[in-house]
């Protein structure tokens, strides 16, 4: 990967407060698996903090740059709002300057549904969490994963340098040129970080 990349857009689930909540309620009744945000109370206060990311969408309305999303419509319905979006940017074709899209929505909003059928139908494109990369960095033996770790168990943000660092080493290492990023930017401070050690 080059040392810059071209951010084209950022992709938007737009879901009421308490429709993320209804949802992630379901989704913890169905599972089989507990986790330790499954409490409603952990799930209000994670509802919250992506609230409170949303002026940060807003600037990049003005240039045309926010694709926000209905993610209150049926699966098939919501994916061709999707699709809509990256054809209107014709980012179908590999190019040889890496592509991101940053892909924000609040929890049980459907974001990461829409981004695997996008991958299942495009398979050049290439997508990480930042969740996930945070979530594989903590499973480390080291001081930084202990603090990485009690920070996400009380759901505090993690530093921009961190997070931005955990999303180049990704792009790094793969193989594709177009990349979803699911879960960025939740700040000004992140857009900054990115600017200064990624994009542009």
């Amino acid at each position: 990967m080059s040392d810059k990349v071209d951010f084209q857009f950022l992709l938007w689930f737009d879901l009421k407060s308490d429709q993320m909540l209804k949802r992630l309620l379901y989704r913890a009744s169905q599972s089989k698996v507990k986790r330790a945000d499954d409490k409603e109370e952990v799930m209000k206060s994670r509802i919250a903090t992506f609230e409170s990311s949303i002026p940060i969408f807003e600037k990049y309305r003005s240039t045309d740059q926010l694709k926000q999303i209905d993610a209150n419509g049926g699966l098939e319905e919501i994916f061709m709002d999707v699709e809509d979006s990256f054809s209107e940017f014709g980012l179908i074709e590999v190019e040889r300057k890496p592509q991101v899209i940053f892909v924000m929505g609040g929890p049980g909003a459907g974001k990461g549904t829409q981004c695997g059928k996008l991958l299942k139908k495009y398979p050049e494109l290439d997508s990480y969490s930042t969740g996930d990369l945070l979530r594989a960095k903590v499973k480390e033996d080291s001081e930084e994963a202990r603090a990485l770790k009690k920070d996400m168990s009380e759901g505090k943000l993690v530093s921009s340098e961190t997070v931005v660092g955990l999303m180049k080493d990704y792009m790094n290492k793969s193989s594709k040129n177009i990349f979803l990023a699911d879960g960025f930017p939740r700040n000004q401070e992140n857009i900054d970080i990115w600017r200064k050690l990624i994009g542009e």
